[in-house]
């Protein structure tokens, strides 16, 4: 292994474990999720889209959600550092900066089939790209109906609220971590990845640059808008599941923040209060 390979490495095994020492929101107990989630088994007669099975609590784990994210940020790393140079990282930063609301849908397909969960989420950041307030509303099919999760964090007052519109259901937190820094600003972190192939697509009328590469079984494609230099397209994809971002919106308008943000529990949910981290023994 040459030198440069080696520093490569090294780098890379420094940014996964930077990711590791990222703070993330606390879990709820797994009681709170099961009763916020309706994963539990339909009653009889009933046929239920989204099935009671370990996978399917694994993938509605806060903690997952944020494992996934830090795979996420590693792949874009490989993609936009990678040899084709027509748009690199830091026009990539320069351009996010310039906004500070991002719109964009989240579908995460589970082992192959249809029915996974589909999100809409809004991020509101500063100038510095640090996350300030944070909003994602999942829908899971049911054959009745279906259940509207409605997840949101004010990170700089550190309160985070899961609500369950089919249980009537809310789980909220007052002690929850501030995150320190956005994948954005983790991606300059990476160096330069082989292995990455490029080109110019045309997507949904809108000229691109393609990047993908595979690794460890999976492939993670980015499309990155020619002009404004911002994403409009993620999928990442292995075996058993596939993540997609999509519909991008960068400054959408918010004409009420503070309204969209809100952590107020809706009127008739029962709650259930998180009392915070434990306090270690002395």
């Amino acid at each position: 292994m040459s030198e440069d390979h080696r520093s490569g490495h090294d780098t890379l095994e420094s940014a996964v474990r930077e990711f590791q020492r990222m703070p993330a929101p606390d879990r709820p107990s797994d009681e709170a999720l099961l009763a916020l989630l309706a994963t539990h088994r339909p009653a009889a007669g009933r046929s239920l889209l989204f099935p009671y099975t370990f996978t399917r609590r694994f993938l509605m784990r806060p903690a997952f959600r944020y494992t996934v994210a830090a795979v996420v940020v590693v792949a874009l790393g490989w993609l936009l550092m990678g040899p084709a140079g027509t748009i690199a990282l830091a026009d990539v930063v320069k351009a996010a900066k310039k906004h500070s609301f991002v719109h964009y849908t989240e579908t995460q397909v589970t082992e192959g089939k249809g029915n996974g969960m589909r999100g809409e989420l809004t991020w509101s950041v500063d100038g510095d790209l640090k996350v300030a307030r944070y909003r994602k509303v999942s829908r899971i099919k049911y054959a009745d109906g279906e259940a509207i999760l409605v997840d949101v964090q004010d990170l700089p007052r550190g309160v985070h609220l899961m609500t369950n519109s089919r249980e009537k259901t809310a789980w909220i937190s007052r002690h929850a971590p501030k995150w320190t820094k956005t994948f954005v600003e983790s991606l300059q972190e990476l160096q330069q990845k082989k292995g990455v192939t490029s080109a110019k697509e045309r997507l949904e009328e809108r000229e691109t640059v393609k990047f993908l590469v595979e690794k460890d079984g999976g492939t993670v494609t980015l499309w990155i808008d020619s002009t404004t230099r911002l994403p409009v397209r993620l999928e990442y994809e292995f075996p058993l599941n596939k993540i997609i971002w999509s519909d991008f919106q960068w400054d959408p308008e918010v004409k009420e923040p503070d309204r969209l943000f809100n952590t107020e529990i809706p009127e008739g949910y029962a709650v259930t209060e998180d009392s915070g981290p434990a306090k270690k023994d002395r």
